[in-house]
């Protein structure tokens, strides 16, 4: 469910609602639908602190319904028809704002597949850890692979999968995040990642044998041969699904 500025309309049902009506309907459809999980909290007659009720409810266009009366401490009562019904900063609000990840949540790991366009890798006894955080549509992530004397690149192209789907519309030309490839040489790399799938990732380095940077898949041998130690990390941001 999105969140409407100022989102209000009033109680359309003829004669009002009664203490324990458990639907109602709306003059307009004011707010975004929901109709599943968690409930929206409403507050109807706002302007009058002897019938002011926050109420807990799906809402569909006009239609209100399930509705769970006397929340947040306000008690059940009587409505007019064309008393206001508002959303506002109330507690259950903040809640469902929070569940549902409109507030930013801690970071949460997950498993990220470790891909291969050729022979698969093997992790062996090294480390790959990734971490995401949801606000909104907004996802912010975090990838780390440790090499490890048993690790083995297969003979393509790396690639990772993310924690929650992209929206439609990215192609390979967008750059969903920067990271950087650790050689214990030492040296630093750049590295970016590129939009392949509404899943996937693939991480390239930049080939400076031309006259301008090419972006060039990591691999095995670049940008350069892995060994003991090396790390590969990666960082970015997107709009989910």
């Amino acid at each position: 469910m999105s969140l409407k500025a100022n989102a209000a309309s009033t109680i359309a049902t003829v004669g009002g609602i009664d203490a324990d009506d458990t639907s109602f309907t709306l003059t307009t459809g004011a707010f975004d639908t929901k109709s599943s999980g968690d409930k929206i909290a409403l507050v109807i007659d706002p302007d009058n602190s002897a019938k002011m009720e926050v109420v807990k409810c799906y809402v569909s266009g006009t239609a209100v319904s399930s509705i769970t009366r006397a929340q947040d401490g306000t008690s059940a009562a009587a409505h007019s028809a064309g008393a206001s019904v508002v959303l506002a900063a109330v507690p259950s609000n903040f809640e469902y704002f929070i569940n549902n990840d409109y507030v930013g949540n801690v970071w949460t790991a997950y498993t990220t597949t470790w891909g291969n366009s050729g022979t698969a890798n093997t992790l062996g006894a090294g480390t790959k850890t990734a971490f995401y955080t949801k606000i909104g549509k907004t996802i912010h992530f975090r990838i780390d692979l440790t090499w490890a004397a048993d690790t083995v690149s297969g003979n393509g192209n790396w690639s990772f999968t993310l924690p929650v789907a992209t929206k439609t519309g990215y192609t390979r030309s967008d750059i969903m995040g920067v990271g950087n490839a650790f050689d214990t040489a030492p040296a630093d790399y750049g590295i970016v990642a590129r939009w392949q799938t509404t899943t996937i990732i693939d991480p390239a380095c930049f080939n400076v044998a031309g006259t301008y940077l090419l972006q060039a898949g990591v691999t095995t041998a670049a940008p350069f041969t892995w060994a003991t130690g090396d790390t590969f990390t990666l960082q970015g941001t997107y709009e989910c699904a």
